[in-house]
């Protein structure tokens, strides 16, 4: 039986955190699931999260068609497809702001690439986090629900016990869920430039 949700702190947050603090760079491969409720169906892809301290996520989806992200503090670029028939979008940090007024999708890749980088501070200032603890396998389990409106009802993380991110679930606002399961971190220790 699951215990009940209590509340996390930030500095007990950041605790749990502890292991993404001296990282430099991680690369893990990922299977997504995506649940389209009003559509009945569901999305799967693969691939490979590469984040660079202290800014720069590269979240590229090798299969079932590659679309490959690059975000960072200058603004997001965009590949669909590969070789001559890529197609490449790049906008600034100012055009990026100003397409997410407008587009919804925009909005929820900067929210989940800005919660990648599982900044403690950052977080509990934008939600309520509660845990139920760690399972028998030492996993530990949070859900994130948003302080402001926004494209995610919730988020549920589940650490692994070497303290890495092991799944990460993001509950849409229009009742979608898309399921991140996380495998073979590799991590380069230092500190960030």
């Amino acid at each position: 039986m699951a215990a009940d949700p209590t509340p996390v702190s930030e500095t007990a947050l950041a605790e749990k955190l502890r292991f993404y603090a001296s990282i430099k760079t991680l690369e893990t491969d990922f299977h997504q699931v995506k649940d389209l409720r009003d559509l009945g169906m569901q999305m799967k892809s693969e691939g490979r999260l590469t984040l660079r301290r202290p800014d720069a996520v590269i979240w590229e989806v090798r299969k079932p068609a590659r679309v490959k992200v690059e975000l960072d503090s200058k603004g997001i670029r965009i590949t669909s497809g590969e070789g001559k028939s890529a197609t490449v979008q790049t906008f600034s940090s100012s055009e990026m702001s100003a397409q997410m007024q407008k587009d919804k999708a925009t909005s929820s890749l900067h929210d989940l690439v800005a919660w990648l980088k599982l900044d403690a501070h950052a977080l509990s200032e934008q939600y309520a986090i509660t845990t139920t603890g760690t399972d028998a396998r030492g996993q530990s389990r949070f859900v994130f629900t948003p302080k402001k409106p926004g494209p995610f009802a919730s988020m549920e993380m589940e650490l692994a016990k070497a303290g890495h991110l092991a799944k990460l679930v993001l509950n849409e606002a229009s009742g979608d869920r898309m399921t991140l399961e996380f495998a073979r971190p590799k991590v380069v220790k230092g500190s960030a430039p």
